[in-house]
């Protein structure tokens, strides 16, 4: 089915003790200046956030302790709510960026997170799917909130390792607060609603004590794109096969 995505996000594991900050992690990657950086007020507090665009995508990243997160965000379009336009070529772009910033550091844990959905024209219309795809069949009537979720573990054959394959549906009705700035104030207008069905895929290696081998990092961060993919495009079927 044609999901639309609302974001990809590569998250980095490292040992707690290493720092790294946004706006370095940044030029080490782009070879330029962010558009947007943040950082915690507290000097004690080690989180820190750079924003820009690169390839025509809206990238993010954000450095706290024990984790890196890199994200592409999805923008408004034909509706408020966001999505990402060309996700298929957003894909290969940052994959090879996973696999530069986790080839430099020293990873204990490396996951790949993405939101779908797929809007409908009712509520009752995206139960439906939920049942299809969740393979959920014999919903009650009137249900509402529905959600399912599932890990299948599968071993690899490199270096034995090992990744928990997470879906997660649910349905529901996605709200949006849209304010119009009129004569000095701030007018509320009345929320936006669209009934969607949406799946949480993460994909993720088991937490290790000690660092990956740097030598199959690239391989394990292929490996993680790929069972996306695979998710993504077969959902439940692929997760139970």
């Amino acid at each position: 089915m044609a999901w639309s995505v609302e974001n990809l996000q590569f998250v980095l594991f490292h040992p707690p003790a290493e720092s790294y900050d946004a706006f370095q992690l940044w030029l080490d990657l782009f070879k330029s200046s962010p558009d947007g950086y943040q950082r915690h007020p507290d000097p004690n507090v080690r989180m820190s956030t750079a924003s820009g665009t690169h390839a025509g995508f809206n990238f993010q990243i954000q450095a706290q302790v024990g984790r890196i997160d890199m994200m592409i965000l999805g923008q408004p379009s034909q509706t408020p709510f966001p999505v990402i336009q060309r996700d298929v070529a957003a894909i290969p772009i940052l994959k090879e960026l996973a696999a530069l910033l986790a080839t430099s550091k020293n990873c204990i844990r490396l996951a790949f997170v993405s939101v779908l959905f797929e809007n409908c024209s009712s509520l009752p219309e995206a139960n439906k799917r939920f049942a299809t795809l969740a393979n959920q069949n014999g919903m009650p009537a009137g249900a509402s909130d529905l959600m399912f979720g599932m890990n299948i573990r599968k071993q690899f054959t490199t270096a034995g390792f090992v990744v928990n394959r997470l879906l997660r549906w649910s349905s529901l009705v996605k709200q949006l607060m849209q304010f119009q700035v009129g004569a000095g104030i701030s007018e509320q207008l009345l929320p936006i609603e669209q009934p969607a069905v949406v799946l949480n895929i993460d994909v993720n290696t088991v937490v290790r004590s000690t660092p990956i081998k740097n030598a199959i990092v690239r391989d394990i961060v292929n490996t993680l794109f790929a069972e996306y993919e695979q998710l993504k495009e077969e959902g439940y079927a692929a997760l139970v096969r």
